[in-house]
């Protein structure tokens, strides 16, 4: 999702820093020692905010044109399997154990995100 971001907002804001797409207080977190913008420090929920805060650009290439059949699984995956394989030892903490249910969640994201990508790579170009 990552790729597919810095993707379509660099190409869709004519050449300004994608950073400009994202929500200030999230761009301003988004700084490395230096102050200089590391697109490396946004987490998955970072992600979903910046999708969301510019729908109107991947509306399309996820399908939907309101968000909540994508947002939904999107934060599924977040407050859910993603907490414990980002972090094995919550896991074993809450004796938590990835389920079929996540697998196929995460596979049908995996897939969503893919068909995105592929959509955006063989839109038409102005």
């Amino acid at each position: 999702m990552g790729d597919l971001i810095s993707d379509v907002l660099g190409e869709t804001r004519g050449g300004t820093q994608i950073y400009e797409a994202f929500p200030i207080e999230m761009s301003n977190r988004m700084r490395d020692r230096n102050g200089v913008h590391d697109y490396s420090l946004a987490t998955f929920n970072d992600l979903i905010v910046i999708i969301f805060s510019n729908w109107e650009l991947f509306s399309n290439l996820f399908g939907s044109e309101t968000k909540k059949p994508v947002r939904k699984p999107l934060d599924k995956i977040n407050n859910g399997v993603r907490r414990y394989l980002a972090h094995p030892h919550k896991a074993n903490t809450k004796r938590y154990v990835i389920s079929k249910y996540d697998f196929d969640l995460l596979e049908k994201m995996q897939k969503w995100a893919e068909s995105a990508g592929k959509k955006w790579v063989s839109r038409p170009k102005h």
